[in-house]
């Protein structure tokens, strides 16, 4: 089901993320897609210009990229999950923050890898430049356009929200 059938649905939609993570760029693309809907717009001169900000492409991607690859594959029957709503989107991945890192840390770059094989496949295929470089990125564009960045630890999973 592709994103435009799924809003269709309702307002706020959710999706399980059970594509391969080949696709991860074209997911983060839709998520784009629908972050960018309805942007009120004012004419100026012969142009038109978007009065909301609009996220990169980037950033969803990042998001992505990293529930992928640090969740905890050791939780049997659990899934990434991405939850997209009007004023936010969720990212969801299975398993806690390593011991080493904190929520607090994270705006600041401090990782660990619990899954440096798939890592290393990331950075093979290019979706991941460099380790402890993605959510600093996401921050800043965020903090500078005033939207908020959560991080949070949900029972036995690791929750993104990112305000739109």
């Amino acid at each position: 089901m592709t994103l435009p059938n799924l809003l269709a649905q309702g307002e706020n939609a959710s999706i399980e993320f059970k594509q391969s993570l080949v696709s991860a760029e074209s997911l983060a693309k839709e998520m784009v897609a629908f972050a960018n809907t309805q942007q009120p717009s004012v004419i100026k001169g012969s142009k038109t210009e978007s009065v909301k900000f609009t996220y990169p492409d980037k950033v969803f991607r990042e998001l992505v990229v990293n529930a992928c690859a640090h969740r905890n594959y050791a939780i049997l029957g659990s899934r990434v999950r991405v939850f997209m709503f009007t004023d936010r989107i969720e990212f969801i991945s299975p398993g806690r923050l390593p011991n080493t890192v904190s929520i607090e840390k994270l705006v600041y770059g401090v990782s660990y890898s619990v899954n440096p094989v798939i890592v290393k496949f990331m950075e093979n295929l290019r979706y991941i430049d460099k380790l402890g470089r993605g959510l600093p990125m996401v921050y800043q564009i965020a903090k500078a356009h005033d939207k908020q960045l959560y991080f949070e630890e949900v029972g036995e999973e690791f929750k993104v929200t990112l305000e739109l």
